[in-house]
């Protein structure tokens, strides 16, 4: 959602970044600060994890033991994959339709 997609652009930004150093840039008053610097920090460990190639972790931890993010590679204005699976929208048009066998059935009396 919109977490995501400003937690990038910020990283884009600034090029390397803890959780906490987001948080404190993106988190409104009136969220919960704990809560939203678990929930970049997670986004951040996500996308070092499916796209190694895009941001990765850095070796040494910082004073307090946060991790620091670096960008290795700006691959435009969309987060990378964040899940198994998940497809970054530029290769929306390189993409193949899945074929029929294997699609879920329509159930009864759902339009497809």
């Amino acid at each position: 959602g919109a977490l995501s997609t400003r937690l990038w652009n910020l990283l884009r930004i600034r090029r390397h970044l803890t959780a906490t150093e987001a948080a404190e840039t993106l988190v409104d008053t009136g969220d919960n600060f704990n809560a939203q610097t678990k929930r970049i920090g997670a986004l951040l460990a996500a996308w070092a994890k499916y796209a190694p190639k895009v941001v990765s972790a850095a070796k040494k931890r910082e004073a307090g033991g946060r991790i620091r993010y670096i960008l290795e590679l700006d691959i435009g204005r969309w987060p990378p994959p964040s899940r198994p699976l998940e497809v970054h929208p530029r290769e929306f048009a390189r993409m193949q339709e899945v074929p029929q066998r294997f699609r879920k059935t329509a159930q009864k009396g759902i339009a497809p």
